[in-house]
């Protein structure tokens, strides 16, 4: 396996022709992070690697199943075929993983320059997190679509290029999909606030392009 940065590996397998002779037709990849069971996180890869995005503070493990033309599929694995390590372990970082999707609201929000996008997910899966303003239309992907592993995840949103105003952040994992409301406001306005009060008493409909 290939580290990229702190986050990334780049899991790579090969694979030779077995008794049938039918020749390979697919790979699929089983992982696990700490102590939970493997489960399978991408199935009929036809290539020999795949990048993806691993928690912080986990062991992660992998290992990869064979399928021939004639269909006949490698049996089950026990152990890893591959093994990686972020950062430090630690009791506190062994967590199980939640029981469903969740995209949970922004903080601070509020903000000026920055803010926290947090989400988890119960099963590793294609991931995208897209930001719409209230025309409905896409002003940032903080998140293109990627493979991540099950558990909590949390990235950084900068939108300096934006101006002021309400804007949707769309998290997309599999067939769920969650829409929260973020509010980016500037230096002036967010000390008008902090000497006002916030007061949260408009509503405001999520833009169509969102909700789609």
């Amino acid at each position: 396996m290939e580290i990229l940065d702190t986050t990334m590996v780049r899991v790579r397998w090969s694979a030779a022709d077995g008794d049938s002779g039918a020749g390979l037709k697919s790979v699929s990849l089983y992982g696990r992070a700490g102590r939970k069971p493997f489960q399978l996180m991408v199935a009929e890869l036809t290539g020999d690697s795949l990048t993806l995005a691993l928690p912080w503070g986990h062991q992660c493990q992998f290992y990869a199943r064979a399928t021939d033309y004639s269909g006949n599929v490698e049996g089950a694995k026990q152990t890893a075929e591959g093994t990686v390590l972020f950062g430090t372990l630690g009791v506190d970082t062994v967590r199980t993983a939640p029981l469903q999707f969740a995209l949970y609201p922004v903080a601070p929000n509020p903000f000026r320059s920055e803010t926290q996008l947090r989400f988890e997910l119960p099963v590793a899966t294609e991931v995208s997190l897209e930001v719409f303003d209230v025309m409905g239309r896409r002003v940032a992907a903080p998140l293109r679509p990627k493979w991540l592993m099950a558990g909590p995840h949390s990235l950084a949103f900068r939108p300096d290029w934006l101006e002021s105003g309400i804007y949707f952040a769309r998290l997309k994992a599999g067939s769920f999909e969650r829409t929260v409301k973020i509010v980016l406001m500037s230096r002036s306005m967010m000390r008008a606030l902090f000497v006002t009060g916030w007061r949260g008493t408009a509503s405001w409909e999520e833009p169509s392009s969102a909700k789609s």
